[in-house]
């Protein structure tokens, strides 16, 4: 019988035969292979096959793409909707992820934040939490459906200029303060809680010009919980919990970034807004440096501008309560780049002041020097505008002068001119909130605080007039 089969193949159609099996064989093994390769991109899809199938049925108005990869908080997937042109991100977190707890937490968030469009957050364009957890996010891809490059990307290739990077930092300063200023319906305050290099995406066009900065994944960390975020991140890290291989080391290299309470079994009751001011720091660290964020007490700060570091550094404590408050704190450090205002040698000292409108629109009118034409203007315009004013009234007379100068950026006449209206009428707001702004100019700080403090407690409305004038001057 063998010896048939040896006779067989030594004829041409054994030949045949034997090339015929050895492409089978190659063909079975690339098929193997691929199939290997698909299932490490997709293991979700191998793991809970029945339950991703269902979820696409739940979102049948959106088309699927056959790609999936695997991130940290499920499987993502480029959808489209259909008949419609723009893409999207559709996040589906494993059944494991997607309990009931989660989901109400999940829907808690978006009650809470109430689809407000908080400018740098990607929108949830669509959601199901009834009976899955489907998250749909928008303005995360470019239009011909290539997904945003994360910061990092950029800060590696050279290809974003200083005045972009802190245009960057204070949009999302902007948007988490607004955002940590809602709270569900149980008092709990909101936050993002995973603002890693990853996460924050931007769009840069071909001259080099930033176009968008859009910050991924809104609720979800909320949602999980602090201790099903501690565990998940532990797991990744050791190996046992697979995610994308080259995501994997990306996410284990940012880990530092994440606040110290996120990654501590033991401290995960701390969780919260605070975490946030802990990310935001090292994510500017990491921005500013251009390297890898490894604690507080290895970065350079002599390498950060004076003006960001005390803030930065305040945000890296160990202990959440000795971090800073709120986001419009940032503003008060920036402003004054000695400090004079808020800071005595080491110490912080925290103003009661009135906070500018860190949180909406910081878009307005500004003269040469950058001080706030519009609202001086607004403020003065009875006085300073009437062609009819008596000549003869002194005080009329120092006020329209120390107007004039002091939108020609001419500080110390100014001064003169509004103290001499000052000692004519103590009880004009208007002067005295002008004399402070033009003592902030000159860096006579003590006396800006005094009139600013001094028109504040008499009325607040123009004492605004001051700390927008200071607001955000990088």
């Amino acid at each position: 019988m063998i010896e048939k089969f040896q006779m067989a193949y030594q004829t041409e159609l054994g030949t045949v035969f034997l090339v015929l099996m050895f492409f089978l064989v190659v063909l079975s093994g690339l098929y193997l292979y691929l199939k290997m390769r698909q299932k490490e991109q997709d293991n979700l899809r191998y793991q809970f096959n029945s339950y991703y199938d269902s979820a696409e049925r739940i979102a049948k108005d959106f088309q699927f793409s056959e790609k999936h990869l695997v991130e940290f908080f499920g499987r993502e997937t480029i959808v489209q909707v259909k008949y419609k042109q723009k893409p999207a991100v559709c996040v589906i977190p494993p059944p494991n992820l997607a309990t009931e707890e989660i989901r109400s937490r999940f829907q808690a968030f978006q009650r809470a934040f109430d689809n407000d469009d908080f400018h740098v957050f990607a929108p949830c364009e669509w959601s199901n939490t009834n009976y899955s957890f489907i998250v749909i996010q928008g303005n995360l891809l470019h239009d011909d459906g290539r997904k945003l490059l994360s910061i990092n990307k950029y800060l590696r290739d050279g290809k974003i200029t200083d005045a972009d990077k802190e245009k960057v930092l204070l949009e999302l300063a902007r948007a988490l303060a607004r955002l940590h200023e809602r709270t569900t319906e149980n008092g709990v305050k909101l936050y993002h809680g995973f603002l890693t290099s990853r996460s924050v995406l931007v769009d840069i066009d071909a001259s080099h010009q930033l176009k968008r900065i859009v910050v991924a994944n809104l609720g979800l960390s909320f949602a999980f919980g602090p201790n099903v975020m501690q565990e998940r991140l532990k797991g990744i890290k050791s190996g046992k919990i697979k995610i994308d291989k080259w995501m994997t080391q990306e996410l284990v290299d940012q880990m530092t970034m994440l606040a110290p309470e996120q990654l501590d079994p033991e401290r995960t009751s701390e969780v919260g807004t605070p975490c946030d001011f802990f990310a935001f720091a090292a994510l500017a660290v990491s921005v500013f440096t251009e390297q890898k964020f490894k604690g507080r007490d290895q970065v350079d700060w002599d390498s950060i501008s004076e003006k960001w570091a005390p803030f930065l550094q305040n945000c890296l404590h160990n202990k959440p309560s000795d971090r800073p408050r709120d986001f419009n704190e940032l503003e008060e450090w920036l402003s004054d780049p000695e400090l004079g205002l808020t800071h005595h040698g080491s110490e912080v000292v925290h103003h009661d002041w009135e906070k500018a409108d860190l949180t909406g629109n910081s878009e307005y009118s500004e003269g040469q020097d950058g001080f706030d034409v519009e609202a001086i203007q607004q403020l003065s315009s009875n006085a300073a505008d009437d062609e009819d004013i008596d000549d003869q009234d002194p005080f009329n007379q120092n006020f329209i002068a120390g107007n004039k100068a002091l939108k020609m950026g001419k500080w110390k006449v100014a001064v003169d001119h509004f103290q001499k209206a000052v000692k004519i009428d103590e009880s004009n707001n208007e002067a005295k909130i002008n004399l402070a702004i033009c003592c902030y100019e000159l860096g006579e700080m003590n006396d800006a605080e005094s009139y600013y403090r001094s028109v504040k407690s008499e009325d607040p409305e123009a004492a605004k007039v001051f700390r927008k004038h200071i607001a955000f001057r990088v």
